[in-house]
């Protein structure tokens, strides 16, 4: 189960972007500081769960499937409208901006990595299902 050791990494690398990037959007101003930081909170948890109480199963693969994507789609959210810094593009100093779009391009490549290793373990369980059920019947 090689590729599981490599879904949790890859997913606990995205998971620590995206808390990273969360975190700079409260910092920037893109998101308010206030008691709705825990939707940030209940997201990283959310993702932590099937991680690592999940791993190998199939609804942890699901479950991981789900937020792999919606860090894919990252990039693209932050993307409409103003562009990728929204409205306070020019109030950015550069290293702040640039460690910011780092972070999503960052967690869209490690999302995408984990999308691909959860469809990976979800044939992976299929096919020792079916193999289980030719041997056994």
């Amino acid at each position: 189960m090689k590729h599981q050791v490599s879904l949790t990494i890859t997913s606990l690398l995205a998971l620590l972007l995206f808390t990273i990037h969360y975190a700079q959007d409260i910092v920037l101003g893109i998101e308010p500081g206030d008691t709705s930081t825990y939707i940030g909170v209940l997201i990283a948890v959310a993702w932590l769960y099937p991680v690592v109480v999940l791993a190998g199963r199939k609804s942890g693969y699901l479950i991981n499937l789900v937020f792999a994507l919606l860090a894919v789609l990252m990039p693209v959210l932050h993307m409409r409208g103003a562009g990728l810094l929204g409205h306070s593009r020019s109030t950015l100093a550069f290293f702040p901006a640039f460690f910011w779009v780092w972070t999503i391009f960052a967690l869209c490549v490690a999302g995408a990595l984990a999308f691909l290793l959860s469809v990976h373990g979800l044939v992976s369980l299929r096919r020792a299902k079916l193999r289980s059920s030719t041997l056994g019947g």
